[in-house]
């Protein structure tokens, strides 16, 4: 009995071996299978990858290269495809950009207005590397499509351009502590940085550094780009003048007789023309008139030109070819005159200010003219100090400056001893910028010890984020200096295989 007990014993031992031998085999099998599963998974995603980046690179290299290798005048009105790639070696494996296309968001044939063209170009890319599929034997290809949607660059995406940093005589133009800067900041010259500015949007210069003055430590939000291509100052308006004369909008001198007032007032543009070299008198016009406003109202004036009015409404354009004096506040009807006016959100007004020459903020009582800051009531009395200006600033020939800065050579010295205020400042309260501004030349907006121990403004300045997609009407392009375009990438997606 016990015999059989033992060879029961042995035979259940054997069986349950072999049973744990088939499952241990299954196991192996199964693992070696997901094993395999796992490798394959892993490489095709590898190759996945490299389709991605494939056709990155086709719409960065042939895309974006075949956009900025043009003028703006030659961007393409219509769809553009792609040239098929040859087959190159990336990495494990063979790729190339099997198609593609450059493709305008708005086709610039169609009966769109000028002024709401927004050049705007859908870049779409596909790229395929050869993946060898262990499983069937057989090379498939894998593909991936990316969109890239890009934009044409204007003035108004900058919040601050210059040409040059330094004055006409070679005086150096600091970035410092008090300066906070909201949007993108760009030089064709080497930017002054001294203590501790802040740059909140992007900083670019054509120069290889920074110059660093004292107490270097500036903040940026975003790493700052050097060497960078310069963008193009023109030296005329020509768009915006013919456009202006397109609409009956052109205001010409008289062969430099006359100069011209125009005043933003509710219900439209106003101007004012009266002889060259005398004192505005509305009782001696020899021209005055009015322009609605509306949606895309540009307006050129030649010769010099005063500003101003609390009533814009609408989008306009106003340039001059002289000097455009700012003579009070220059704002849109929306915005309240307090310690800190703001551009209402959701407003729908815009205003471009360009001048050929230079943008000066005039010399006048209701600008603090003859130290109006000590005189006004307080800070918040905009009658008797500061100026609010609600427009993007271009002054291509040279500065957005003010007038009469208590030079030892200007004809006006406020604190003479000779005069009637001797030993005085001419403090003249703050310029509060909503908007942005852009100058062939930085200019002074406040002088130091040596003017009157202090003359001028304080800066108040904030970018109007509209501007990013919603430019005055005919503004300027920002192109380099062979005249192609310069563009921003807006957004980047992949498409459905």
């Amino acid at each position: 009995m016990k015999l059989a007990l033992q060879r029961r014993r042995r035979g259940s031992l054997l069986v349950n071996t072999m049973i744990l031998l088939f499952l241990l085999i299954l196991t192996g099998f199964a693992f070696m299978r997901w094993a395999a599963d796992e490798v394959y998974q892993a490489d095709f995603d590898l190759a996945r990858t490299q389709a991605y980046y494939i056709a990155m690179q086709g719409a960065l290299q042939q895309g974006m290269v075949y956009l900025r290798s043009r003028s703006v005048e030659e961007l393409p009105p219509h769809e553009v495809p792609f040239r098929p790639g040859s087959n190159e070696v990336y990495g494990d494996y063979v790729g190339r950009v099997v198609s593609g296309n450059i493709k305008p968001v708005i086709d610039y044939d169609e009966t769109v207005s000028e002024f709401e063209q927004r050049r705007e170009y859908t870049i779409t890319s596909t790229g395929q590397v050869n993946f060898f599929d262990g499983t069937s034997g057989r090379t498939v290809p894998v593909r991936r499509s990316v969109q890239m949607r890009v934009r044409l660059r204007s003035y108004a995406n900058y919040m601050y351009l210059t040409n040059y940093e330094t004055t006409r005589f070679g005086e150096v133009i600091w970035f410092w502590t008090p300066d906070t800067l909201y949007g993108r900041v760009h030089s064709n010259e080497q930017i002054a940085i001294k203590m501790s500015p802040r740059f909140l949007g992007p900083v670019s210069t054509t120069a290889d550094d920074f110059l660093h003055g004292s107490g270097y430590n500036p903040y940026f939000a975003f790493e700052p780009q050097f060497n960078v291509p310069p963008v193009h100052f023109p030296e005329t308006l020509s768009e915006l003048r013919n456009a202006a004369g397109a609409y009956g909008h052109y205001l010409d001198n008289n062969g430099g007789l006359l100069q011209t007032r125009i005043i933003a007032e509710n219900g439209g543009w106003r101007y004012m023309q009266w002889a060259v070299g005398a004192p505005f008198d509305s009782t001696a016009l020899v021209s005055e008139g009015n322009i609605a406003y509306g949606n895309n109202v540009v307006i050129f004036i030649e010769g010099r030109a005063e500003v101003a009015g609390d009533w814009v409404t609408g989008r306009s354009s106003i340039g001059t070819e002289g000097n455009m004096f700012l003579i009070d506040n220059i704002k849109y009807a929306d915005v309240n005159l307090t310690t800190d006016p703001q551009i209402p959100e959701g407003s729908g007004n815009m205003l471009g200010l360009i001048s050929e020459s230079n943008i000066i903020v005039a010399n006048t009582t209701p600008n603090g003219r003859g130290n109006g800051r000590t005189y006004a009531t307080g800070y918040g009395d905009h009658s008797r100090q500061h100026i609010v200006i609600t427009a993007a600033l271009v002054a291509l020939g040279e500065s957005f400056t003010f007038e009469n800065q208590n030079d030892t050579w200007d004809a006006y010295v406020f604190c003479d001893p000779a005069g009637e205020h001797p030993g005085e400042s001419d403090e003249r309260g703050t310029i509060f910028l909503r908007g942005a501004v852009a100058q062939y030349r930085r200019g002074y907006v406040h002088r130091g010890v040596n003017n009157c121990n202090g003359t001028g403004y304080a800066k108040d300045y904030s970018y109007d984020f509209r501007l990013q997609t919603n430019p005055p009407p005919i503004y300027l392009t920002a192109r380099d200096d062979r005249g192609n375009g310069l563009f921003d990438i807006l957004s980047v997606q992949e498409l459905d295989p």
